[in-house]
Formats: structure tokens, C-alpha cells, sequence
């Protein structure tokens, strides 16, 4: 598929970011590649992923892509501007919505969800020193939610079990204050309904609003597009469907298809 837009996550959790962009883009194409055998990138170190980005980064350019979406905040901050000079292509990435969380706040209390290797990196922490200085800014690595959305099991589902997996990085956030709730991972807006039962359940003083940089990334991609003239234009008929690859043998069909907005073509495993 020639001029399709890359987009790539340690496994299934950029999907998020996809589906916005394609809502957003409904006559462009997309080539996904899951790096699920090596998912989460979250505790990984930095030289692992940014050789992970490398070889995906390389095989997306054989497909011939126009531009690469980074859909995965940990790898954006460990290494987008290697990744940048690396590669001739635009590459459009995400990053942890901290800014929009600060514009919107108004009790300057902010709550970050993210993976390890995301609160840790330097450029998180130069981030928050810049448009966070004035706020107080909880931050809690949720170990098991992106292995919980990669699981295949029902994400609308509120069983125990689901909800235990989200409660036990909630139950003692500070409940007088918090007003923003930053999804530091692509993989959590999935899990937005099973976090909203939990702040509900847990009676928090103010009215909290959860930040996803899904549509924001997404607008962003199209003025890239546009910027570099390779938007597509109108056609009547477009055919939406994802080419999918992933660096497992087996992809769950039916998670697929709960994940993602577009009918999916699993082309297999992609040489890595």
C-alpha cells in the first residue's frame, strides 16, 4: 500500500490515537504495527526502545509510508528526536497531556497516569518544569493496565476483577482538589470507562475531567499533512480498513475488532 500514513505502539494501545485520526482523516490509509511481543514499553529502558522504534520505523518506510504517527507517549519522550534525525519522513508523535491538564485546571491539582519509564524520563520532568510549575502534579505509574487492555478481556466490563486493577492505583489519590486526570498512555483511554466508575465510587470532592490527546494528536497529524502537501484529496468512496502487522504470531480477532473503529487486515507477523 503506497502513501498510507504509519502509525505504531508497543502493541494495541495506540489504536486510540488511530481511531481519532481516522475519524478525522476518513480518506487516508493506515498501516499499524503492534510491537505486542515486546509491549509494555513502560518498563523498558530507553536503548530498548528506542532500537524497537528503529526496526519499526525502518519497516514502515519499506511499506512506503508518507509519514509516521508515534502513537506511544513512553517512546516519544525516550526517543522521537533520534528518531526524527534518523528518518526523512514527517513523524508526528504523543506526548503526555500535561499543558492542556494546566490550561483546563482550576484548583491547580493534577493527577498523571502514565507508565514508569514515562514519570521518570528527563523530558517528562523538563515538560513538567515548564508548564506545570505552578501546579501540584500527582504522579502514579499503573502497572498491569496496559496488560489488562492487551488481555482481550471485556474493557466495558466493571467485574471485580477489571475494577480491582484500575482501584488499586485510585483509592488514595487526594480527594480534595484533583480536578484533571492525564492519560499518560495510549493504551488507557480504553480503560476510561472502568476509571470513571472508580472516581465515582470513590465520591471525589470536585468535578473531574479526564485529558486524552487523541483528537488533538490527530489534528495535528493534518497540519503536518498539509504543511508537507501530502493530504489526500475527496474521493466518493474510500475504503476504510486497517493493514495491521504485529511483532506476535497471533493477533485476538475479536479485541481487534473492539479496539479499533475500522474493519482490520492482519497481515501477520512483521520481520523484526
Amino acid at each position: 500500500m503506497q502513501n498510507a500514513i504509519g502509525v505504531f505502539d508497543s502493541g494495541l494501545g495506540g489504536l486510540s490515537v488511530l481511531n481519532s485520526a481516522a475519524t478525522l482523516l476518513p480518506n487516508e490509509q493506515f498501516i499499524y504495527v503492534a510491537d505486542s511481543l515486546h509491549a509494555p514499553f513502560g518498563n523498558k529502558s530507553d536503548e530498548f526502545i528506542l532500537k524497537r522504534c528503529q526496526v519499526i520505523c525502518e519497516f514502515l518506510i519499506k511499506q512506503n509510508v508518507k509519514c509516521i504517527l508515534l502513537a506511544c507517549n513512553t517512546a516519544t519522550l525516550a526517543c522521537v528526536v533520534t528518531l526524527r534525525a534518523q528518518f526523512d519522513v514527517p513523524i508526528v508523535a504523543i506526548e503526555p497531556g500535561l499543558k492542556p491538564a494546566v490550561i483546563k485546571s482550576q484548583t491547580k491539582k493534577i493527577l498523571m497516569l502514565a507508565t514508569q519509564s514515562t514519570l521518570q524520563s528527563n523530558n517528562y520532568q523538563s515538560l513538567r518544569n515548564t508548564h506545570a510549575s505552578d501546579c501540584e502534579i500527582f504522579e502514579q505509574a499503573c502497572n498491569g493496565w496496559v496488560e489488562l487492555v492487551e488481555s482481550g478481556h471485556s474493557l466495558l466490563e466493571t467485574n471485580n476483577l477489571n475494577l480491582k486493577v484500575i482501584k488499586q492505583y485510585l483509592s488514595d489519590i487526594p480527594k480534595n482538589g484533583i480536578d484533571q486526570i492525564v492519560l499518560g498512555c495510549t493504551h488507557y483511554p480504553f480503560l476510561k470507562p472502568l476509571i470513571i466508575k472508580c472516581i465515582k465510587q470513590s465520591q471525589y470532592e470536585n468535578n473531574i475531567s479526564i485529558v486524552d490527546t487523541s483528537n488533538a494528536v490527530a489534528n495535528h497529524l493534518k497540519t503536518i499533512l498539509l504543511t508537507h502537501k501530502l493530504l489526500k484529496p475527496n474521493v466518493k468512496h474510500s475504503i476504510k480498513q486497517l493493514t495491521l502487522y504485529s511483532s506476535a504470531l497471533k493477533v485476538d480477532e475479536n479485541l481487534l475488532n473492539s479496539l479499533c473503529q475500522l474493519s482490520v487486515d492482519f497481515k501477520g507477523q512483521f520481520e523484526s
